[in-house]
């Protein structure tokens, strides 16, 4: 157990690690790209815009139901890496 999740579990906080260099199977990885997308293309480079953005994007992602796009590459990435298969393949 790490210094880490010693300090958490002394504030009843569980962490989760996540594979290090696997983009593909952490979903808030997808979250935050589309929020970046998202904040680009519709800036006017103040911070005011981007306070505004980060919310706007939040809800961009629920309406557009994006997570669903995402959980369905999470599943395809699980099972090629079963298959012995590559993320390309």
């Amino acid at each position: 157990v790490s210094r880490l999740e010693q300090l958490a579990g002394k504030y009843g906080v569980t962490i989760k690690f996540c594979p290090k260099f696997h983009c593909e199977l952490n979903c808030i990885e997808g979250l935050w790209c589309s929020q970046k997308i998202y904040a680009r293309r519709k800036t006017d480079q103040t911070y005011n815009a981007m306070l505004k953005l980060i919310v706007e994007s939040r809800e961009n992602f629920r309406d557009k139901e994006i997570h669903l796009k995402l959980l369905r590459r999470f599943w395809k990435c699980l099972l090629a890496y079963r298959d012995d298969q590559s993320y390309a393949e």
